[in-house]
Parts: structure tokens; sequence; C-alpha cells
């Protein structure tokens, strides 16, 4: 039986513009490598989304980090590669 998809969210600064990000990964270990943080990271700034939007893009591609062109609403996410560990 394969694990449910948990869909993280969190802010981080992409070239100078702090942005939303989400992925959607079996784990938050696996969530927050493929964001470039430690888990403790992801878990003290970010956390599982209820957004039903949001868990709705990140589980169309699981693994694949989104990110906004803003922290403004209305947010639209694309598609980025994973981060690097900063």
């Amino acid at each position: 039986m394969a694990k449910r998809l948990q869909t993280w969210y969190t802010a981080v600064i992409i070239a100078g513009v702090q942005r939303c990000v989400i992925v959607a990964a079996p784990t938050g270990k696996e969530a927050a490598r493929l964001l470039g943080m430690s888990y403790k990271t992801l878990s003290t700034y970010g956390s599982k989304t209820g957004n039903t939007e949001e868990i709705a893009i990140a589980e169309s591609k699981p693994g694949t980090v989104f990110a906004s062109a803003s922290m403004n609403y209305p947010r639209v996410y694309k598609e980025i590669p994973p981060l690097a560990e900063n």
C-alpha cells in the first residue's frame, strides 16, 4: 500500500523575491529535501496545507516543486526545479 501524500507549504526567497512554494510528497522529510531545507526548518516555518487548490496542484505531480510569482492572492503556481539546500 502506497503512503498517502502530504502537501507542504512554506515561503522561500528565490532570486530576491519571497515566494510561496508547495510540494506533495509521502513524508515531510522528502518534502524538505525537495525544498532544499532540513525537516526542522520546514516544520518550523512551513506546514501541511489544507488549501484544496494547493493540494490539487501539488498532487497533480507528486515530488514536483511549485512556486507562486509572489506572496499576494490570487496565487498562481508554476512548476520549478527542486531547490538546492542553502
